[in-house]
């Protein structure tokens, strides 16, 4: 009787299905440093008939992001994330090289997420997602007060396909978007 019990709670922990994970992730190119990039340098000189002769470079050192998720019986997982991106927009009159201001933006956003897997088994899951919520936006500039402020605003991201593979646990991540994530990510998971 000692050993069916014992062969039953093995057999009992040995397919425990893992529902939660945290993920913590690194990427490039979120929307709003593509954003002010293409506003800065194409639509902006062109609504101004070329009047307009600042441009702008951004610099960035990538966006970290942390979230987590629980994995329900059908193919839907959700949850939330805390993303970070912080860039420097460096404006210059694009004629005579001569930068005239340096702006840095700090967005911390905070987002649910929901996922839609269309695999996910012990070593792969391969999903798409959408992730909606609110980003808080500090802004420094070193010559203009009228832009040093806070705001909040609306957030979202659109993730067309993201791929997790590794062990039952531990998981490496890659991720495509649009949004206030990384337009390309990676990163690892731990499923508990």
């Amino acid at each position: 009787m000692h050993v069916f019990s014992a062969f039953y709670s093995y057999a009992q922990h040995a397919d425990k299905v893992l529902r939660d994970e945290v993920q913590l992730g690194y990427g490039f190119f979120t929307a709003p440093q593509i954003v002010n990039s293409i506003g800065d340098n194409f639509i902006i000189p062109a609504l101004s008939l070329g009047f307009n002769r600042n441009r702008s470079h951004i610099n960035s050192n990538g966006v970290v992001t942390a979230s987590y998720l629980h994995h329900t019986r059908n193919r839907f997982s959700f949850g939330g994330e805390i993303v970070c991106d912080a860039f420097t927009k460096t404006v210059y009159d694009y004629e005579s090289g001569v930068k005239s201001d340096d702006i840095k933006n700090r967005f911390t956003s905070i987002l649910g997420r929901y996922d839609y897997n269309y695999i996910d088994n012990e070593n792969v899951r391969m999903y798409s997602g959408v992730s909606l919520g609110i980003s808080f936006l500090k802004q420094q500039s070193r010559t203009n007060p009228d832009i040093t402020g806070n705001k909040v605003m609306f957030a979202g991201n659109l993730c067309p396909l993201g791929i997790a593979f590794g062990s039952k646990k531990i998981r490496y991540y890659f991720e495509t978007g649009f949004g206030f994530k990384p337009s390309l990510a990676a990163g690892l998971c731990y499923r508990f």
